[in-house]
């Protein structure tokens, strides 16, 4: 996948903000991983609440130079907190949607919040799935799926550049 990035005159990267749209174990990670291996990064993994001890893969596989964090949860608290230097990776967006969801949140209001601080930072990739509501068989799944639909569409309003993994092929959209 080739990427675009952007730099000043001091060569600091300039509003690298990508939303990376896929299945299930298409490559999204691996895609990640190889764009931003030189930059200082912060790489949030959000596991659903319900696994304990289980470390992601995606950490065990991560360059050495960046850092790395696991939050289910207060993944807006910790976007605020991280050097505003460093390209924030989030993966993935709708594991932190079914655990806010699970826990009776309002998921919409927690929506809003990320998409404001997600806006205060230049730098910034956003791992997500796609899902067919049609496959649903009960009203949470429904539920689930339009969350998370509305949240993409939300997020590439935003993004910079929108990309769409497909069995290993990245697709641009935006």
């Amino acid at each position: 996948m080739r990427c675009s990035l952007r730099y000043n005159n001091s060569n600091k990267l300039l509003y690298y903000r990508v939303l990376i749209i896929g299945f299930t174990k298409t490559g999204k990670s691996r895609i990640v991983r190889s764009i931003c291996n030189k930059f200082k990064t912060s790489y949030i993994t959000t596991n659903a609440i319900y696994i304990k001890k289980i470390i992601s893969h995606h950490i065990k596989n991560k360059p050495d130079n960046w850092n790395s964090y696991e939050e289910t949860i207060k993944l807006i608290t910790l976007i605020k907190v991280i050097d505003m230097t460093n390209i924030v990776i989030i993966d993935n967006i709708a594991l932190w949607l079914a655990n806010i969801m699970v826990l009776k949140m309002n998921c919409y209001n927690e929506v809003d919040k990320l998409l404001m601080a997600l806006k205060k930072r230049r730098n910034w990739i956003i791992i997500t799935h796609e899902l067919n509501e049609y496959i649903s068989i009960d009203l949470l799944n429904t539920r689930f799926i339009r969350l998370l639909k509305s949240t993409n569409q939300q997020l590439s309003t935003i993004a910079k550049q929108v990309y769409v993994n497909l069995t290993g092929y990245t697709l641009k959209l935006k």
